[in-house]
């Protein structure tokens, strides 16, 4: 589709093959599609430069409008940049021709508790001493936490007043010069 939009708006044969071009017109409409090959081939979609062709086309044929600066009609695309990743650099680590120490075994860290030397039936004893122990330390963690719901809050005691204790006794004089004012 952009192929064939391009071949109508510079009015030039176009050919892609791979990543060659071949364009064959007049050459102000070859410099046209050069420079879009070249935005296209710098990751920059064709699209917008067919929205600026097809934009110039119209300025082009209308008389008024020949001669001025077409810069306020076309589009101005904001250049969006791609998140890319951080490329981590990993420090050199300094070369050794010695291969590393070998890493110790399932059965050479038996050997150090002495579990390797046991019979089946003492190991499985040992399994299940373990797992009475689990056991126990969960059942008496549960009891804890259930416990800690029977204990009531603690509740502050409020001391309070009678509110007619707290009133000041009236004053005669000031409920007088009251009474005179609402009277006048």
């Amino acid at each position: 589709m952009t192929l064939k939009a391009l071949e109508l708006l510079t009015k030039c044969y176009i050919l892609v093959q791979g990543s060659t071009v071949a364009a064959m017109g007049y050459f102000k409409d070859l410099k046209q599609i050069r420079k879009i090959i070249l935005d296209t081939m710098r990751n920059v979609h064709p699209i917008y430069n067919i929205k600026e062709l097809m934009i110039k086309r119209e300025l082009s044929q209308n008389p008024e409008l020949k001669n001025e600066n077409w810069d306020r009609f076309l589009p101005k695309f904001k250049k969006q940049n791609a998140k890319r990743r951080k490329l981590r650099i990993k420090e050199k680590k300094e070369f050794s021709p010695f291969p590393p120490e070998q890493q110790l075994r399932k059965e050479d860290y038996q050997m150090f508790s002495g579990e390797y030397f046991l019979t089946a039936d003492q190991k499985e004893d040992m399994k299940n001493k373990d797992k009475a122990k689990k056991r126990e330390d969960k059942m008496k963690e549960k009891k804890a936490n259930q416990s800690k719901l029977y204990i009531a809050p603690e509740e502050k005691v409020k001391t309070t007043k009678p509110s007619f204790m707290d009133e000041k006794k009236p004053d005669l004089n000031e409920l007088k010069k009251k009474f005179i004012k609402k009277k006048r």
